[in-house]
């Protein structure tokens, strides 16, 4: 048998740097508006439909995130609210108000 020690191996992440686009969002909303506009008069030969799915499937995600960071903003500011109501001892006064 062999004296050799053995080695751990560890595969890391490619560490390059990934830049988007600022306008990124912007452009993609103006390419999906001109594509309902062909697809609205019925002059979509020249669309790549895989293309629209990638657009539709990033707004698609980006409406998600933006929705789901209101309804968490909101989900804080009633919490927020709620405690305030019930330090202040005026829950029984905000039920009967509700």
């Amino acid at each position: 048998m062999s004296n050799q020690k053995k080695r751990n191996f560890q595969i890391e992440a490619f560490k390059h740097r990934v830049v988007v686009d600022p306008k990124y969002s912007e452009k993609t909303w103006k390419i999906l508006e001109h594509a309902i506009h062909e697809i609205y008069n019925h002059n979509a030969s020249g669309l790549s439909f895989e293309e629209l799915y990638r657009l539709v499937t990033f707004i698609e995600n980006d409406i998600f995130s933006h929705v789901t960071d209101e309804i968490s903003s909101l989900d804080i500011i009633r919490d927020i609210f709620t405690s305030n109501i019930r330090s202040l001892g005026l829950t029984s006064q905000w039920n009967r108000r509700s």
